[in-house]
Formats: C-alpha cells, structure tokens, sequence
C-alpha cells in the first residue's frame, strides 16, 4: 500500500533583517489539541528552513478525512535565535504577559500571499507617528516606516524621507499583533 499526502496549509516566517529574508531561528509547536488532531487525521508536519508545512494524507487527489471550515489550527512559534529581539523592531517589554498573535482570519491578504499578521494602518497626515512605526500610503499600499517623530501640525508628508523609510515588504508583525 501507497501512501499519498498533499499540502494541508504552509507558513513561511520572513525578516528582512536577513539577506535572504529568511528567518530559521524559530520552531513551530502545536498545541495539545492541535498535535491530537494531526494525529487524528493523519497530518504530518515540518519546519523546513524558514517554513512550517503540514501535510495530509490523501487518497485519490482528496484527503482522506474531512476538516470542518470551523478547525483551528493553533502553532506556538518558539524562538531558537538568542538574538532575535536585538533584530527585530518590536516594542518588548520583559514584565509584560504580552504575546504574538496571528490568524489567516486578519483579512490581510496580498495579491496571492495571505499575510497571518494584521494589516498595517493607513498613514493618517493628522497623527503624531514616532520612530517605528509603520504605516500605509493609501494610494500606493507601500510600507513606510517612520524614523524621526512626526508632528500633527505642520502635517509631515509620508514622502519625507527626513521622517519615513519606504520597506521592502508588503506585510510587517506591528503592535496591533500583540494580546
């Protein structure tokens, strides 16, 4: 007997940070009820580099069992990297119980590419905006990020470069990530 499997869902964990983009210093942990139900249906899964794939079993093209649009899937991601807080523009404040969260439900997809973080907020020219922050130009959907407070007024244009940075990528982990 053959066994099949098929790409159940992937999740890859970009940093721009790295040349490559690609960030390793991590592993994806299901949780309890998450691990019983790989089990249960037959899933496996993998980090590869900088992805987390899991696969399900198949037969005919098909899986072999049915997975209710209602499933959740819940990963805990673990970071390997001692050094990934010093690469990484996030506010992290130790005595805080403050935690990543992210959902294919964020509804923050990208041409083909459905982003698991929430989408950045549109620059607002009236907002004091201070050092990293990351906001979107409406009419472009370009990322810029801010580099020296703003002020509210005169309204500071995102075209400033005194003030903003245009980002490589189309979707960043920000504070609105965070429970």
């Amino acid at each position: 007997m053959e066994l099949s499997y098929k790409k159940l869902f992937s999740i890859n964990l970009d940093h721009e940070f790295f040349g490559n983009q690609e960030f390793t210093g991590f592993s994806m942990v299901p949780s309890e009820t998450c691990r019983e139900f790989f089990n249960n249906a037959g899933v496996l899964s993998k980090t590869i580099g900088n992805t987390f794939i899991a696969l399900i079993e198949e037969d005919a093209g098909k899986p072999k069992r049915t997975i209710k649009n209602t499933t959740v899937f819940r990963l805990y991601i673990k970071f390997t990297d001692t050094f990934f807080a010093n690469v990484t523009n996030l506010n992290y404040t130790p005595n805080l119980r403050e935690r990543l969260y992210f959902s294919n439900k964020s509804n923050n997809k990208a041409v083909t590419t459905l982003h698991l973080s929430r989408p950045i907020s549109l620059h607002n020219t009236g907002q004091i905006y201070n050092p990293g922050d990351l906001v979107k130009q409406a009419a472009t959907n370009k990322i810029f990020e801010c580099i020296k407070t703003t002020t509210s007024i005169p309204a500071i244009a995102i075209t400033n470069n005194t003030f903003w940075v245009q980002k490589i990528n189309s979707s960043y982990t920000t504070q609105l990530d965070t429970v």
